[in-house]
């Protein structure tokens, strides 16, 4: 492990260092950020291949590194000859020269997380403040993936991503920490850290190869999709086979411990601690029109004696990622976005795969579901009338 993560508490800020670089003019962090993010770009490829062919790479970032650099370089004047500049009054209103928050470690930064971001394993504490305070400028250098609803994923070396937004959960971490010591067989990222910055939270995890089943599957032949489909089926098998103490909070593995029910908007509870507590949240708050006797019958139909078990909860084949390899076979090279995972009923997984899908959605895919999650019918089906009295659809 290395000095800064054995040197940092966890959920304690950062100290500053007398050898800050708070007087450093904007503009040359901004250079020096773009920089080390290049750097880091470069010696991530040359870290798994010494004498690999670099034209790719250089060419990409040649590409883009000159408006980059310019946009660096633009100089913040707080003042011009005769008094205050205008531009400077007005993006003091919206706080662009309020002292960037100081960071907060959730979770420890590993090694490769610090090298993606310019830092050596043995980095001082105010060097890496120093990195972390600049890190939405670094995540600009990086490849956006994905930028939905206000969340953005960012690779920022070929193997680092960072998820990125003011409602990412260090629950996520938590989860994807538990799955690497308890199923390591479900191939999802490795968490890398967690880090707090006001506002927004940044999710630090290993980059998953290959190319969404979203995107993959229409052009699959029947054998591919059997094989991906069985591969998927013994992940799965593994994940829902894993013990949860009775007693134990349903929903995220850590405190507050929320169950999230995701729809038209995401529901949260607080603590649940049984599927009889969960079967009530889930009806919680039905449409004005819709009458009590109705809603105690539709209770009548949830039962309360399923199986808790962990599960994903955003099972959709956008988050479900496949590697091509030799002979035409393709792999399951893991599952990604665990935000809504946790402990839920054996049906969970099951039901929120078939939430994504439109009534025009043609594809085969919902056909061809693994095992695991083609077993709950009636559930899946329940939930529908449920769907229709909480949020009108």
């Amino acid at each position: 492990m290395s000095t800064v993560t054995t040197d940092l508490k966890q959920g304690h800020k950062l100290r500053r260092s007398d050898n800050d670089s708070k007087d450093i003019p904007s503009h040359i962090l901004r250079q020096s950020i773009l920089n080390k993010t290049v750097l880091a770009k470069v010696s991530s490829a040359l870290h798994h291949d010494p004498a690999a062919d670099l034209t790719a790479l250089l060419s990409d970032v040649s590409a883009s590194y000159a408006s980059k650099r310019r946009t660096a370089s633009e100089p913040r004047p707080l003042t011009r000859k005769g008094g205050k500049d205008p531009r400077a009054h007005k993006e003091q209103r919206h706080g662009s020269f309020a002292p960037p928050p100081t960071p907060k470690l959730i979770y420890p930064l590993a090694a490769s997380a610090l090298t993606a971001l310019g830092l050596s394993e043995r980095c001082s504490m105010s060097d890496m403040e120093f990195a972390l305070k600049q890190l939405s400028h670094t995540l600009e250098g990086g490849e956006t993936l994905h930028n939905l609803f206000g969340c953005q994923i960012t690779c920022l070396d070929g193997r680092v991503v960072v998820k990125s937004g003011r409602n990412v959960d260090p629950a996520e971490h938590c989860l994807l920490a538990y799955l690497q010591k308890h199923c390591p067989s479900m191939r999802a990222p490795e968490p890398l850290g967690f880090v707090a910055l006001g506002h927004q939270s940044y999710l630090f995890m290993s980059r998953i190869p290959g190319v969404t089943l979203h995107s993959r599957w229409p052009s699959m032949s029947d054998i591919q999709k059997e094989s991906v489909c069985s591969q998927l089926d013994a992940m799965l098998s593994d994940l829902h086979s894993l013990s949860w103490t009775p007693g134990t909070p349903l929903g995220s593995l850590t405190a507050p411990h929320t169950c999230k029910d995701a729809r038209l908007s995401t529901r949260t509870s607080g603590a649940i601690h049984s599927e009889s507590e969960f079967n009530d949240f889930l009806l919680r708050n039905p449409r004005k029109h819709i009458s009590p006797s109705y809603m105690k019958w539709l209770r009548s139909c949830l039962v309360d004696d399923h199986r808790i078990v962990l599960s994903h909860g955003d099972l959709n084949p956008k988050n479900i990622i496949l590697l091509d390899g030799k002979d035409e076979s393709i792999s399951v090279s893991g599952i990604i976005d665990w935000e809504m995972g946790g402990w839920y009923p054996e049906y969970w997984d099951a039901l929120k795969a078939l939430n994504v899908r439109g009534t025009d959605d043609d594809s085969d895919w919902w056909c061809s579901l693994p095992p695991q999650l083609n077993r709950y019918i009636t559930e899946v089906a329940i939930d529908r009338l449920i769907e229709a009295v909480i949020s009108g659809t």
